[in-house]
């Protein structure tokens, strides 16, 4: 990410990532939701989001769209991808409001979907999963009934039933809207965990011996937290 973008994001935005598999229509989501042509899109599976990129919408309230590489980019192994995420999230320092997870409703790469969705399980973990919205794509000449039953078999059904929330994106910039005011009526008030591994956590307060302990106490947990986490990316990657 640029110097640029991140230099003009600040806390009180609503900033909401928008993650999900090669081809699922992350870029053509905020085109839409934009009115205009902001990031490359992809034609078919071949992946075209090499990096993590902001896009600013069109509101008199400062919320801002953030594209993503697919997790089963191309080019890109899914620990890479993760990473570039996971780095633009601990850069940024600032609060995310919630997460739009796409998935083509036509992909029946469940594997690779599941891989997906555990990670964003991670990245969200204690925070409560209302504002982590699964989303649906492409919807033409699909089954929808069987379509729903086999996700309901995955970790998608799973994190849904904890309360996670399902919706479905009709290409209208309506119903995109309509998806992202979903989270920006409630955001997130805390940064996520792995946004606490540098930045914030990482200042020591000067004040007393007291305060200078508890915070290096606080900031072990968050490092063992972060290295499991990547153990576990890791294992499921190979």
């Amino acid at each position: 990410m640029s110097t640029t973008q991140k230099s003009r994001l600040q806390e009180g935005d609503i900033i909401i990532p928008v993650l999900g598999l090669t081809g699922a229509g992350k870029s053509m989501f905020i085109n839409i939701a934009t009115g205009e042509p902001k990031t490359r899109t992809s034609t078919g599976i071949i992946s075209c989001t090499y990096e993590v990129e902001v896009v600013s919408l069109p509101s008199p309230h400062r919320i801002f769209l953030v594209d993503t590489p697919g997790f089963d980019h191309t080019y890109l192994g899914e620990l890479e991808v993760f990473g570039r995420i996971s780095n633009w999230l601990k850069d940024v320092h600032v609060t995310i409001a919630g997460i739009i997870f796409l998935h083509d409703i036509a992909h029946d790469n469940y594997s690779s979907l599941n891989n997906a969705i555990l990670t964003v399980q991670w990245l969200s973990c204690f925070h409560s999963l209302r504002n982590v919205i699964f989303t649906t794509t492409n919807w033409c000449n699909i089954e929808p009934e069987e379509r729903q039953k086999q996700l309901a078999n995955t970790a998608w059904g799973d994190l849904i039933s904890l309360g996670a929330r399902a919706d479905q994106f009709t290409g209208t910039q309506d119903s995109a809207w309509a998806i992202i005011e979903s989270i920006t009526q409630q955001p997130w008030k805390e940064p996520l965990s792995i946004q606490c591994d540098i930045g914030a956590s990482r200042k020591r307060s000067s004040t007393t011996q007291s305060s200078v302990r508890k915070e290096e106490v606080r900031v072990r947990k968050i490092d063992i937290w972060y290295s499991t986490t990547k153990r576990v990316l890791r294992s499921l990657f190979r």
